[in-house]
């Protein structure tokens, strides 16, 4: 009787004895780990083993020999990329579904055609080439070329071509492995045109370009890049600045570091962007400002990767500054030791922008009082007078305004000269007004003025009451005479000395008139209009003079302007006397914008344009000049003459 066998011992012979059943190596692995597991002794699981080992490793090699060809074709037939293999004359022999996907040829279109076929025209010598390597045993791995498609579009492709061998180890033909890399190469061009476009941008704008880590990273103070503007801007290399984080603080100016230090931390913490003008020591010794702007760039999820940030000199800005700085200041010390008053004033609201404290003193107002003032306050005329004036200036841009009166503080009224200029105050447009204070002036001139006035009076006075009775008494003793010597002879000689002695008196008289033209300045402007013309109706021989005013004329003094326009009319009137020979003298006056019209004109002999004008016509033009206006004489022979003036009346402003 046999003595009995284990359980686990009989298994495995029953294992050795069916191992051509076994179709995998694994399972006879697993087998082994079990019959371990069950504590077979020792040698005879050695025993076991070595009658197992040579049989399971036949098996095996068996069934991996009739498994390999199928495991390949269900590889090759499931790859994305294209496998083809060819013989030596490059006829495609195989042609699997990644190869179908690529260039678009079904197996039976492409299997026994050339593989040029899938080649562009302009590389006629690249297959004859890696057929040559193939040929020689040689492998062309990743070879990037260009391909075609069956409906003619252009593929990047990276190309891997091995030889074919028999089992001699003779080449018989090549197998390509062909992977479609035409979007990767698109991204990748593209990736560098913009990396290209970037760099040339970062490159070439007069600024400074970094990248720095964040706090969180492990690195904080990291600079990860620089642009190469560091270099020119600054004189360091860039990569002092990448490699020793510690550059950036040895080179700021000391005044400025605290501050800045806080700044960085501070936005780092809270995320917000970076902006800080400060200082940096240049290489050579410069101190160079630098405007650093920086923001800090996230991840979709907000987690900070990386800050990036512009640096700007702003050196020739700040210089400009400082310089328009002490420009100011100079200025300021300039308006403000002037004797004039200065103040600025806001076009749109008429409110006072500035003042300066000579003006202040001559109002009466303190620097915060002033300041809550318009020009309305400050000029006592009204608003629709002080819009016209600020427009008029505004125009003209630059407006001297003459003789005005301003309002003190405490209401009284103060004579001044003013001036304006249309000037930029912070980015608008304002009026720049310089008053001058002429009180005393005015005072000193009214003085002149009163005693020539008294001169002036006593003059006509002495040549009315004096001269000119004794002329007109020796004109009526003459024509006595000359009615006694009727017969003699001597009546067309007396008749001559007694016309003269008349013209002077004629002369006399409109002197007098002159002189006591200033007497009358003060009165309203119509009555001194009248008042001469009857003075000049009572001179007139043979002839008559008319008087049209039309509406509108000031009906107020005009002052020194009154006087003068009073003279050049007189003027005109003489000559009309003398030397027109006129039977009607018409003498109008009309209002226009900012003043008035005047013409006299007669229908006397005329003259022509060319004639040389005498003493009164040259008079009058010097006048008229003096007033700020033009003469104009038309006159023709036998057509009468015509003066016309034009007087500008000074706006009040």
């Amino acid at each position: 009787m046999l003595k009995p066998l284990h359980p686990s011992l009989h298994a495995l012979e029953v294992l050795q004895i069916g191992l051509h059943e076994v179709s995998s190596d694994a399972y006879v692995n697993c087998f082994m780990n079990s019959a371990q597991d069950k504590d077979i002794d020792p040698p005879t699981f050695e025993a076991s083993r070595k009658r197992i080992e040579p049989k399971r490793a036949e098996k095996v090699h068996l069934f991996m020999a009739e498994a390999e060809p199928a495991r390949l074709a269900a590889i090759v037939e499931s790859s994305d990329d294209a496998i083809i293999s060819k013989t030596l004359e490059g006829i495609i022999t195989s042609w699997n579904e990644g190869a179908q996907r690529i260039y678009g040829y079904s197996s039976e279109e492409a299997i026994g055609r050339p593989i040029s076929m899938l080649v562009p025209p302009e590389h006629p010598d690249e297959v004859p080439e890696i057929l040559q390597k193939i040929r020689r045993g040689e492998k062309v791995e990743h070879y990037k070329t260009v391909r075609v498609t069956k409906d003619g579009r252009r593929l990047d492709i990276s190309l891997t071509v091995s030889p074919i061998k028999d089992a001699e180890g003779n080449v018989v033909g090549g197998s390509a492995i062909a992977r479609d890399i035409t979007e990767r190469e698109e991204a990748e061009r593209r990736l560098r045109e913009a990396e290209t476009l970037y760099r040339t941008l970062v490159e070439q704008i007069p600024a400074i370009t970094y990248i720095q880590e964040p706090l969180e990273s492990n690195d904080p103070k990291a600079v990860t890049y620089i642009s190469p503007q560091y270099e020119t801007i600054l004189g360091y290399p860039a990569e002092s600045e990448v490699i020793d984080e510690d550059h950036w603080l040895r080179t700021l100016h000391p005044e400025d570091r605290e501050r800045v230090l806080a700044e960085e931390i501070r936005t780092d913490e809270t995320g917000e962007p970076f902006e800080v003008e400060y200082r940096v020591i240049a290489q050579d010794g410069r101190t160079v400002w630098l405007r650093d702007e920086a923001r800090l760039v996230r991840d979709e999820e907000g987690h900070p990767l990386y800050w990036l940030g512009v640096q700007l000199d702003i050196t020739e800005q700040k210089q400009i500054e400082e310089e328009l700085r002490q420009s100011e200041q100079l200025h300021r010390a300039v308006v403000e030791q002037a004797a004039e008053g200065i103040f600025l004033v806001d076009v749109d609201t008429k409110r006072i922008l500035e003042a300066n404290t000579a003006y202040q003193n001559l109002l009466g107002y303190s620097p915060e009082e002033i300041m809550r003032l318009t020009l309305y306050d400050i000029v006592p005329y009204s608003r629709e007078d002080m819009d016209c004036y600020v427009e008029r200036v505004l125009k003209q841009r630059s407006y001297a305004s003459g003789e005005r009166r301003h309002q003190r503080r405490n209401g009284s009224l103060v004579d001044v000269e003013v001036s304006a200029n249309v000037v930029s105050y912070s980015g608008r447009e304002a009026m720049c007004i310089v008053v001058r204070d002429i009180t005393e002036r005015k005072r000193a001139k009214e003085a002149l003025r009163e005693v020539e006035k008294a001169e002036r009076l006593r003059m006509a006075r002495d040549l009315h009451d004096g001269v000119l009775q004794d002329l007109a008494y020796s004109a009526a003793a003459m024509q006595l005479t000359r009615l006694n010597a009727e017969g003699t002879g001597l009546e067309e000689e007396l008749q001559k000395q007694i016309n003269a002695i008349q013209g002077a008196v004629q002369g006399l008289r409109a002197a007098v008139n002159d002189l006591r033209l200033e007497e009358e300045r003060d009165r309203p402007f119509p009555e001194l209009i009248e008042s001469l013309v009857q003075r000049n109706r009572a001179m007139a021989r043979g002839y008559e003079i008319g008087l049209e005013m039309k509406e509108g004329l000031p009906k107020t003094s005009l002052g020194n302007t009154g006087t003068e326009v009073l003279r050049v009319i007189q003027e005109a009137l003489t000559n009309a006397r003398r030397h027109s020979g006129a039977r009607s003298v018409r003498v109008m006056l009309r209002p226009e914008q900012d003043g008035l019209v005047i013409e006299i004109s007669d229908d006397g002999r005329g003259f022509e344009p060319e004639t040389t004008p005498g003493v009164g016509l040259k008079s009058m033009r010097e006048r008229a000049a003096a007033l700020g206006s033009k003469l104009e004489v038309r006159s023709e022979v036998g057509q009468g003459t015509r003066v016309s003036i034009r007087v500008p009346i000074s706006q009040r402003g």
